[in-house]
């Protein structure tokens, strides 16, 4: 607190509502700086008086930032819940396309299986040609 009245921090500010783009729009530049209540060497506080932060809160730029903010986020929480999720074209795309590691996978056991490739030599064939 200081002269001026009571003041709240950007964290405080945060914990309102608010964002650190919001306080840099509708705020701007803090009242004054404080000591850092966490650490006694950090960098100090940036307060904003609240006469000032609860004026900026009645303008009407900043209700409509906030209704909006709030539309946003309800929205956001809501939509897709009961509604299963569609997959792009390209997650479509993506699943149906055998990966390169699987083709090559498969190319060799088939070959092998098929008994046409002669580059492949068994086991018992490598031992003979041993010392």
């Amino acid at each position: 607190m200081t002269d001026s009245g009571p003041a709240l921090s950007r964290s405080g500010l945060r914990r309102r509502g608010w964002t650190d783009a919001a306080i840099d729009r509708f705020l701007g530049f803090h009242d004054f700086e404080a000591d850092n209540p966490h650490f006694a060497g950090g960098a100090p506080a940036k307060m904003y008086t609240l006469s000032r932060i609860e004026e900026a809160e009645k303008a009407e730029q900043f209700r409509a930032w906030k209704e909006g903010r709030d539309h946003r986020a309800f929205r956001s929480m809501s939509v897709g819940k009961d509604v299963p999720r569609q997959q792009s074209q390209t997650e479509e795309a993506q699943a149906k396309k055998p990966t390169q590691a699987g083709n090559a996978a498969e190319t060799t056991r088939d070959s092998r299986r098929d008994g046409d490739n002669d580059d492949i030599e068994t086991l018992a064939d490598w031992l003979e040609g041993l010392p």
